[in-house]
């Protein structure tokens, strides 16, 4: 067992922060970027805790641009297995409003 002089102490701790600085390089490296793809990201309202109202004007809330759902304005979709005269028997109009069709039968 030899023992150790003073330029092997400091060969081996000089080789040692090398190693710590090449890996502490490595880990900000990765950290610039995470940092780059945050900022390349858009952020707004609905991807941010931000309110609506800071996304600025023409921020894509422009009902103009929205695709159209195909259906006429103001009318409502049905719920699930909703169709028109479902359980209503057929001839129910006819029978319900009589003869002249104001609900008497004269």
């Amino acid at each position: 067992m030899g023992t150790l002089d003073e330029q092997d102490i400091a060969a081996w701790a000089l080789e040692r922060c090398h190693a710590v600085i090449e890996q502490m390089g490595q880990e900000l490296a990765k950290l610039h970027e995470q940092v780059s793809a945050l900022l390349d990201k858009k952020l707004n309202s609905r991807n941010s805790p931000k309110p609506p109202s800071s996304d600025g004007p023409g921020s894509g809330g422009n009902r103009a641009r929205r695709r159209a759902s195909g259906r006429a304005p103001g009318v409502r979709r049905a719920g699930a297995g909703a169709s028109r005269g479902a359980g209503v028997p057929e001839g129910f109009g006819r029978l319900y409003r009589g003869g002249n069709g104001h609900g008497r039968s004269t």
